[in-house]
């Protein structure tokens, strides 16, 4: 979804198939998939193949860029794309894709131009349907919603895109050098977009210069390794998003690392978020010459330091859940749930910088 995003750090968000499944202790209270409850048809169904489903945008939906990439080049600016906020660009699925219908959709080879439900040219021009009428399709596969992606990607350089995922490993797949996957995108840019979404003169230009890739750090078992495997790709823009933070991450290592984004967690079952950590962040940020954007103290953020924080409102002993069973912490109580009005923080954690 969606057109708008009430996200602070981009323009759009955008969501060309949702569904996902987790993979690490940072999903555990997973916003999307909370949401998919309400709308599984819509949203998908989280889960393994054979249990989840990946539902794919409609149509119209995936021209929605193209829309954003020629009102940005008429402002003369470069918007930020987030993508995507419903699932994870590169997860593995080797299941069906469907429509919003529940059918489950085929391509050709012969002809990439449209994805269509098994059986059903309904909905199409004419002249498409008569195109497609009796040739050889296969089902399509989340590869082809990755290259269809990426060929949009290159296809609209008005626009940065932000690919967020917790499986860089896969990732460098994609990105990590000019392969057969680059074909693959051109071609279908080509063959969705028409000239407006032609990759032209990017066709020698491998990852796409408008690609910033990012992974999730939420502790170091699970994030820190990620972050080895992002600095091994060659991408524009390489940043961490460092949400929700579960614990101290110690000394980090931010070679190659653009831009650090910090987060408490939200939701009412919010793990605590100790203000330390993210100070912490935000000081090596600082000193190894790294953006460094503070997006929200989360549901549950605690202090060790109430003298030092006591401007931002009432204080309970040990409301911030501590494990440790200590009694000297003190939880933050904010009017705003996810803790995202920084007039309520202290003001030297009221850091957003981009890093151009």
């Amino acid at each position: 979804m969606a057109i708008k995003t009430g996200i602070q750090w981009c323009d759009h968000t955008f969501n060309g198939w949702r569904g996902c499944v987790e993979c690490s202790c940072g999903c555990a209270h997973c916003y999307a998939r909370i949401l998919s409850y309400r709308n599984p048809r819509l949203l998908g169904k989280w889960g393994k193949e054979g249990v989840g489903t990946r539902i794919v945008a409609a149509e119209s939906y995936w021209r929605e860029p193209l829309k954003w990439n020629r009102q940005a080049r008429a402002a003369g600016v470069c918007r930020r794309v987030f993508s995507a906020s419903l699932s994870d660009v590169f997860e593995e699925w080797e299941g069906p894709m469907h429509d919003i219908k529940g059918r489950q959709l085929f391509v050709s080879d012969e002809y990439a131009g449209f994805w269509v439900p098994d059986g059903c040219l309904d909905g199409l021009p004419p002249k498409y349907q008569a195109e497609l009428w009796g040739k050889k399709t296969r089902p399509v596969r989340m590869q082809d919603a990755r290259h269809r992606l990426l060929g949009m990607i290159a296809g609209t350089k008005g626009l940065d895109y932000l690919l967020l995922t917790k499986r860089p490993h896969i990732a460098k797949r994609y990105l990590g050098k000019k392969t057969n996957m680059w074909r693959a995108a051109s071609h279908l840019a080509h063959a969705m977009y028409g000239p407006e979404g032609s990759i032209g003169d990017g066709l020698c230009e491998w990852p796409p210069s408008n690609v910033w890739l990012g992974v999730s750090v939420e502790n170091r078992k699970d994030g820190l390794p990620r972050i080895d495997v992002l600095r091994t790709i060659k991408v524009p823009i390489r940043f961490l998003s460092i949400e929700p933070l579960l614990e101290d991450l110690g000394e980090l290592d931010l070679t190659g690392i653009h831009w650090v984004i910090v987060g408490g967690e939200s939701g009412s079952k919010a793990r605590p978020f100790d203000l330390a950590w993210a100070r912490k962040i935000r000081d090596q940020c600082r000193e190894q010459g790294v953006a460094c954007f503070i997006k929200q103290l989360g549901y549950r953020p605690f202090t060790r330091e109430p003298a030092r924080d006591s401007r931002i409102g009432v204080y309970a002993p040990t409301m911030s859940g501590k494990r440790d069973g200590s009694d000297d912490t003190y939880g933050l109580c904010l009017h705003d749930s996810h803790g995202g009005d920084w007039s309520e923080w202290p003001e030297d954690l009221r850091v957003r910088q981009l890093p151009r």
